[in-house]
């Protein structure tokens, strides 16, 4: 659990190292390696992305997330988590935070391991890990 509190306070600070950045000096292929048509961002690799709204998009069809309305921009996950408080189901909130777990290990599995990326697979690792934890 604490690799994903770091990688939570990284995406909450933007530090987390995405390839549309310099990475110490080296440059590399700044396309989303999902879509490979946007740069890689925050807002691309966790929301903009056409495989990730897959992703969002199945999470709720599946009725494991039914997630609120919220407007585009750097402060999404802030209001996400805040919407999620406001209706008093802090389970929203854990589903919230493994489904952006499962997103970049996904986009790490296409990257380092040249695997192929599934929003379904990447739904099915959210919901085990979140299982696994209420375990």
């Amino acid at each position: 659990m604490s690799k994903i509190k770091i990688f939570l306070w990284q995406k909450l600070h933007n530090t987390l190292p995405m390839r549309g950045i310099w990475v110490r000096g080296m440059q590399v292929d700044p396309t989303c390696p999902l879509c490979m048509n946007d740069i890689e961002s925050n807002d691309n690799l966790f929301w903009e992305c056409p495989s990730i709204k897959r992703v969002w998009g199945l999470a709720s069809q599946h009725k494991w997330l039914q997630l609120p309305e919220i407007s585009h921009g750097p402060r999404r996950l802030k209001q996400l988590i805040l919407r999620c408080k406001q209706s008093r189901n802090s389970d929203d909130i854990v589903k919230v935070v493994f489904l952006l777990w499962s997103i970049w290990k996904g986009r790490n599995a296409i990257i380092f391991q040249h695997e192929v990326f599934g929003p379904l697979w990447t739904l099915i690792r959210a919901k085990r890990s979140y299982a696994e934890r209420r375990i």
